[in-house]
């Protein structure tokens, strides 16, 4: 086995083209990379992402909640139940943009300087025979690709996971309420 330059834990060269995409030493690695990316950021802006996304998400689905109390009214109340319904939607599209905001302009800028100058630092301490037993182009192409991953598919990846992941919890309380014999 063989470690990379910058990881999470040691990863076995060998078993790469052998791992399927459910495996569970494949899922334990993404938990420890998600991990990790957390780890390289200040926790405010963690908490603030964390935050956005799940008042958009209560505001979402709340007004999903306000949309079927609004029809089973039958439109006696429509000046409460409207501007409550414009209130949560309005609310539901810009958190989602502060969430946003906040993941691509906030986290993605810091945690990529720090994860650069982790990935330097280990490079620059990197004992001589490191360098004896490796080509230069492949340090230099495995910087950049590590970095083009950290700037651009982990943060995705990351956001994809929080939104859908609470989206099922708020999924699932929906359907709670609207179902009798679930509560």
């Amino acid at each position: 086995p063989t470690e990379t330059i910058v990881s999470s834990g040691p990863v076995d060269q060998s078993d790469q083209g052998n791992s399927s995409p459910n495996s569970s030493s494949l899922r334990d690695r993404d938990a420890t990379d998600y991990a990790y990316y957390f780890r390289s950021v200040q926790w405010p802006l963690v908490l603030m992402l964390f935050g956005f996304a799940t008042a958009q998400t209560l505001c979402y689905y709340m007004s999903q909640v306000v949309l079927k109390w609004w029809a089973a009214d039958h439109d006696a109340n429509e000046a409460t139940w409207f501007p409550t319904y414009i209130i949560l939607a309005t609310g539901n599209a810009v958190l989602y943009g502060w969430t946003a905001w906040t993941m691509f302009l906030k986290l993605v800028p810091e945690s990529a300087s720090n994860l650069h100058k982790t990935l330097l630092d280990v490079v620059m301490n990197a004992p001589y025979s490191f360098f004896t037993k490796t080509d230069a182009g492949t340090i230099v192409n495995r910087f950049s690709q590590d970095m083009t991953l950290i700037e651009s598919q982990l943060p995705t990846g990351v956001l994809c996971t929080l939104i859908y992941v609470l989206w099922t919890g708020g999924s699932l309380a929906l359907i709670s309420t609207g179902s009798v014999w679930m509560v």
